[in-house]
Order: C-alpha cells, then sequence, then structure tokens
C-alpha cells in the first residue's frame, strides 16, 4: 500500500523544486483526458526499484492504472503538509468546471508564493475578494450553501512548526537553564580554586611572571576544561541522537532523520568554549590582582573574605534557584500527564484490534462488492477463537473525524444558509458500539434492519443532547443535513450514548453523530474493531483472510487502540520526558554545586572547627553548623526558584491539562524535594567537619 498526492503542475515551481531524476509532469499531462504519469519519491525509488537509474520512463500501476514514470524527488525534499509523506505524486487533473453540487465534492488544499514585499494579511484580503466573487457567480448552483464562508491564509513555516514550535522552544529554554547551572558551577569551583592557588600564583609573580602571562595560563587551562567538556558532550549527542532515532517517537516530526551536523556540533563546541572562558574569567582576574607578597605571606591559611564567601554563595543560589524552574515545570508536566491519564475516554480500549482497509478506486467500484468484502471479512473473523465480537466504522478513536457536517432540528428556527453549527459524524455497523463497548444512556442501538429502504436512523451522543434539546427528551426528535438541491431526508434519532473523547483525551468533546453504515455508502475504505483476547495472533489471521477474501486488497494500519491511544500521548510524554530529564539533570549539577562549596567552606575553616571543637563544641554541634549553611542555601534558592518558577511556567499553559501553572501541590514538592536533596549534600561534607582532630588542626597551625 502507497500513499499518494494529487497535485496541480504548479506544485513543483512553486516550491521551486526541482526533480532529482527526470522531469516533473507538465500543465498538458495535468488535465482529465491526458495520458497517466507519476513523479515518485526518493523513499520508493530506493525501496521498490532499487536506486535504478534507469526508472524514469518506467511503468508503475496505481490502482491498477499504468503510471508512466517521469521523474524521482530529491532525498531531501519533505512534503509541506506534515501529515503526508507521499510514495508519488500524480497530476490532480482538476477539470475546468465542476458542475453543479451534483458531483462529488473536491477537498483542496492551496499553498501559493507571495510577491516580494506582500504580507500576509494584504494576500489573504486580495484571495478573499477573488473567493467570494466565485461564491456569488455560482450563487445559483450551490443554492448558497457557503454563504458566509471565507478564506484563511497562514504561513507555511507556521503550519509546519505550529504544534511543536512552544514545546521545542520550552525545551530549549530548559537546555539554556542546565547551561547556566553548569556555567554557575563552573564559576563557583574555579573561584574555590582560585583562592587555593593563590599561594602559588604569588610565588610565580614573586619569581618574574607578568600579569599577562599568568592570566595567559589561567585562561588556557580553562579552555582545555571546556575542550574537554565539548568533546565528552559530543560524544553522549551523538549516541542520545541515535536513541532518538531508534525509538521512532511520533511525537516530533522528522525525529527519525534527526542528525547532529556540522552546524549544530559548531554551535555547541563554541558554547562550551565560550561558556568555559567567560565563567572561568573571573576567578582568573581576581587571583591576578593579588599582591603576590601578601598571598605569599599568608601562607596554607590563605582563605577567602567575606566578599569571596558571599560571591560563592550567591552563585550557588542562583543555581538553586534555576534548577527549581526546571523541576516545577516538569513538575506540572507531570501532574498534568496524570490527570490526563485518569480521563474516561468513555469506551472500553483494551483488547482491541483495529485494521484498515482501503478500496483503490479502480476496483470495487459499486457498493454492493464493497459491502460484500466487509461481510465476508466480518464474518471469517467472529469465526475466530480468540475473537469476542467485530465492527466496522469510518472512524475510529484518537484519530480525525472521518466528515463534519452542520444539522438543522426540525421545530427549531433554521439558522442563516452557511451558518449551521457542525456535527462529527461517524458511520458504524450495528456491531461497533459493542465492540467498543461504548454505554447507551437510552433508547437502542442500530440493527439490521436498518437499511437504506427503511427510516434513516442516528444515534447522538451526550453532548448533542446538550448542545441541541437541553431539558428536552432526544429520542423520537429528528435533523436534517443542509445542501444544496432537493431537501435531505429527516433522520430519527433511535438512541443516546455517552461521551466518547474521539479526538483524544485532552480535546473538548463536541457533538457527534452515528449513522448506520447500511444506510450509507463506504467510500475510500473501511475500519474493522475486533475485541479479541490474543491480539498478535488475530492481526496475523485478519492478514490471512483478508489476502484470502480478495488477494489484491492491502490492510494496513494494523495496530491496537492502546496503541492509537498511546500515540495520541506521544507528543505530551515527549515534553514530559524531556523536560524532566534536563530538570533531573539540573538538580543533580545543583546538589553538586552545594557539595563543592561546602566541602571548600569546610577545608577553608578547619582551623575554626578545630578551635571550636578544642573549647568543648561536639560533633553534633558541628555536623548541625554545616547542615545549617547547607539548609540555608536550599531555602533561599527553593524560595527565589519559586518565584521565577511562577513567572517563567505561564508560557507552558497550552501544555498543561486541567493543571494550573500556579500549582500550590506542585510547588510545594519541588521546594521539599530541592531542599531535602541539597541538605543530602551536604551531610559529606558536614560529616567531614565533624570528623576533624582538633589537636592536628591547631598542631599544622
Amino acid at each position: 500500500r502507497l500513499h499518494g498526492v494529487l497535485a496541480t503542475a504548479t506544485l513543483f515551481s512553486t516550491l521551486g523544486l526541482r526533480p532529482a531524476m527526470g522531469r516533473a509532469f507538465t500543465a498538458e499531462e495535468d488535465t482529465p483526458d491526458a495520458a497517466k504519469v507519476a513523479v515518485i519519491s526518493h523513499s520508493l525509488w530506493v525501496r521498490h526499484f532499487s536506486s535504478d537509474s534507469g526508472v524514469v520512463g518506467k511503468t508503475i500501476l496505481l490502482d491498477n492504472v499504468p503510471h508512466l514514470i517521469v521523474g524521482v524527488l530529491p532525498s531531501s525534499f519533505r512534503f509541506p503538509d506534515l501529515d503526508l509523506r507521499p510514495d508519488f505524486i500524480v497530476p490532480a487533473a482538476i477539470p475546468d468546471s465542476l458542475g453543479d453540487m451534483s458531483h462529488p465534492m473536491l477537498i483542496v488544499k492551496v499553498i501559493g508564493r507571495m510577491k516580494p514585499g506582500v504580507s500576509l494579511q494584504q494576500a489573504g484580503s486580495d484571495l478573499d475578494t477573488v473567493f467570494q466573487q466565485y461564491l456569488a457567480a455560482t450563487h445559483s448552483s450551490f443554492g448558497g450553501f457557503f454563504t458566509g464562508a471565507s478564506v484563511h491564509t497562514r504561513l507555511l513555516k507556521t503550519e509546519l512548526v505550529g504544534s511543536v514550535r512552544r514545546p521545542l522552544l520550552i525545551i530549549m529554554a530548559a537546555v539554556g537553564f542546565v547551561l547556566l547551572i553548569g556555567c554557575l558551577n563552573i564559576a563557583g569551583l574555579q573561584l574555590a580554586r582560585a583562592v587555593q592557588r593563590s599561594q602559588e600564583v604569588g610565588m610565580r609573580s614573586a619569581l618574574g611572571a607578568g600579569r599577562l602571562r599568568l592570566l595567559r595560563q589561567l585562561i588556557t587551562e580553562n579552555l582545555v576544561l571546556s575542550a574537554a567538556g565539548a568533546i565528552g558532550g559530543v560524544a553522549i549527542a551523538l549516541v542520545a541522537a541515535s536513541l532518538l532515532r531508534a525509538a521512532k517517537l511520533s511525537a516530533l516530526p522528522h525525529i527519525a532523520e534527526i542528525r547532529v551536523d556540522l552546524r549544530v556540533l559548531a554551535f555547541a563546541v563554541l558554547i562550551t568554549l565560550a561558556a568555559g572562558l567567560f565563567f572561568g574569567l573571573a576567578p582568573a582576574l581576581w587571583i591576578n590582582r593579588k599582591d603576590p607578597a601578601d598571598a605569599i605571606g599568608k601562607g596554607n591559611r590563605s582563605t577567602a573574605g567575606a566578599g569571596h564567601r558571599r560571591m560563592r554563595n550567591f552563585l550557588v543560589v542562583a543555581e538553586l534557584a534555576v534548577a527549581v524552574v526546571l523541576l516545577a515545570g516538569a513538575g506540572l508536566l507531570v501532574h498534568s500527564f496524570s490527570r490526563l491519564l485518569a480521563v474516561d475516554p468513555g469506551f472500553d480500549f483494551h483488547n482491541v484490534l483495529t485494521a484498515r482497509v482501503s478500496f483503490p478506486m479502480t476496483t470495487l467500484r459499486e457498493q454492493e462488492p464493497r459491502f460484500a468484502f466487509r461481510d465476508q471479512v466480518t464474518r471469517e473473523l467472529r469465526s475466530l477463537p480468540s475473537v469476542e465480537s467485530v465492527g466496522t466504522t469510518t472512524s475510529l478513536p484518537f484519530q480525525p473525524y472521518e466528515s463534519s457536517m452542520s444539522v438543522m432540528i426540525e421545530g427549531k428556527p433554521a439558522p442563516p444558509m452557511g451558518m449551521s453549527p457542525f456535527v462529527a459524524v461517524t458511520s458504524i455497523s450495528p456491531e461497533y458500539l459493542r465492540v467498543m463497548r461504548v454505554p447507551l444512556i437510552s433508547g437502542r442501538g442500530f440493527n439490521e434492519s436498518d437499511v437504506h429502504t427503511s427510516t434513516p436512523v442516528a444515534i447522538v451522543n451526550r453532548t448533542f443532547v446538550e448542545h441541541f434539546f437541553s431539558g428536552e427528551e432526544a429520542l423520537g426528535k429528528r435533523f436534517r443535513v443542509p445542501a444544496p438541491g432537493p431537501p435531505a431526508p429527516w433522520i430519527t434519532i433511535v438512541g443516546v450514548v455517552g461521551v466518547v473523547r474521539n479526538l483524544g483525551l485532552a480535546e473538548n468533546v463536541s457533538p457527534e453523530i452515528y449513522r448506520p453504515l447500511t444506510q450509507g455508502r463506504i467510500y475510500d475504505g473501511v475500519t474493522f474493531a475486533i475485541r479479541t483476547t490474543e491480539l498478535e495472533s488475530t492481526a496475523a489471521a485478519l492478514r490471512k483472510i483478508i489476502t484470502r477474501v480478495d488477494p489484491t486488497q492491502p490492510v494496513s494500519n494494523v495496530v491496537s487502540v492502546e496503541q492509537l491511544l498511546s500515540e495520541s500521548l506521544a507528543a505530551r510524554r515527549f515534553n514530559m520526558v524531556a523536560l524532566g530529564a534536563f530538570a533531573l539533570l539540573a538538580l543533580v549539577l545543583a546538589a553538586v554545586g552545594i557539595f563543592g562549596v561546602l566541602s571548600y567552606s569546610v577545608a577553608q575553616r578547619s582551623h575554626e572547627i578545630g578551635v571550636r571543637m578544642a573549647l568543648g563544641s561536639d560533633r553534633a554541634r558541628v555536623l548541625k553548623l554545616v547542615l545549617r549553611e547547607a539548609a540555608w542555601l536550599s531555602v533561599t534558592g527553593s524560595a527565589l526558584g519559586i518565584a521565577g518558577a511562577l513567572a517563567l511556567t505561564r508560557s507552558m499553559s497550552s501544555l498543561l491539562y486541567h493543571t494550573s501553572v500556579f500549582d500550590p501541590l506542585t510547588m510545594i514538592a519541588v521546594a521539599v524535594l530541592l531542599i531535602t536533596v541539597g541538605t543530602l549534600a551536604g551531610y559529606v561534607p558536614a560529616h567531614r567537619a565533624s570528623r576533624v582532630d582538633p589537636m592536628i588542626v591547631l598542631r599544622a597551625e
């Protein structure tokens, strides 16, 4: 089964697209009576034609119709619609006149290139003017059906990245925060290191080393450390990119094609070197300004002043605050995701297998063979020991609706033409609601007597009743679908079912109509829904049954409804895991920062601690002394971080489900977590301080 796109010949010139081999089809070939041609994708050329350089001029059968291959698309080409990954493009061959509305409607997506200097608003206004002129000219043909319709334009870039732009920006911000925490760690550790090396630098200066020479040495050391970190980071990035490709995540478009290219590599290396140099420069300048005689005279008692300690503490508090922001963002996503998983989808999605069968336009054109195919496959599936029930539908849960249409309620004022509210429409077999275990609130389900010759009937969901019949009984009420031409027949409501979240757990439930498949038509295909105790064996049996019934009929999208649910949550899960990973890394870095600062502080205060213990202070008091400093740093960082999180996490509101960015439970949990980790990080230095032998310290002094 291949996926194709109907396109006009002008698509190639509009996109500036040149085939890698052969040519694009011409305007003459883009007509209804022209010979059939096709431009195939690079992946199809590799998969099915083994990269044959002579593929141009060969013939491929598409729906049993011969098409001459005239070109091969470049490997770098990505179709503008991210939902489409076409294996081929064929001429749309739209006739000059579509006639009246008795012909099937042709739904198209239009893409254009604006002239230089033209704004999107101006282009949209011009297009809408042309469209309104067209509607006025065809008013009699369409009976005013499209009255009130207008043109809406969007930039292609917005269309491509609209759904992932905000998550990617948030992840980029998380990367920046982690980088900032790392830099603050570097600055704090380098500052502590500078104090320890003040005597060494003083000695070098006394022996004749100039300030520029000393500064160059210190900067070189920082660059060596940064280069080592960059090399390690690149190695990790290469492994992470391969893991992302192997995971085949659907949360981001083209995620399987992620590579660490030269531009990304150069950017990452430059950022790493610049960050290491900049944040290591201040300690280098500080130590270079020290008086050599003063540094040498202090000997082993070189200590930092109050300003130096305040600077170290400030750096630790800053990185703790940044870590809290990331932890708060990750916590909000986790809380939101847990609430989303608790949402009732309105049906039992466990142990249900689905499979899509798309009928070729050139075979099974008539409705009778299509229904016969469906019925035979259904009968054979029911005979399998593992199968409990089988139904068919045109739309599956967690997938876009096949169609939506406006309705007019009998006995209620008709809204203006073209302004009727739209509802989702799904055609189903009588067994489908039982397969999915959708609760029937009132009335009846469909049965075998609901056919073309019987009264048109429908089942509606509770949202439909609340929207159109608030406070009224819906059973027995009738509605019709407005359309040009003779009035459509009235459809009687025979049942009301519960709310099914067909578009996803986080999406609002819209009014929905279920129609009997036997009172409608099977258009491009049908989807089987099978409740079974053995998903894998039933999937294999399904493929064999379809091959036996019609060897030329492909079957696709054989997945469980649980998989469909998982895929619908993939983007939110990806955001949660990605931000959670960065938050965890930030927490670890912050803990390392506290550990490093307190370890240095204990080393610098060993004389003071020795004196305290010599004067009678016990180990418990010394332990509390150091832990109190760790707790103070953690509490201060948490308080500042919570304030920052309340301001910055507002940008995440669109990613949350029924969770406020000011969620107190999340903020309290994050603060408690950071204070606990910070205090634990200070335990080792505190324990080391409590083990100081006062006699050894005082003798050394």
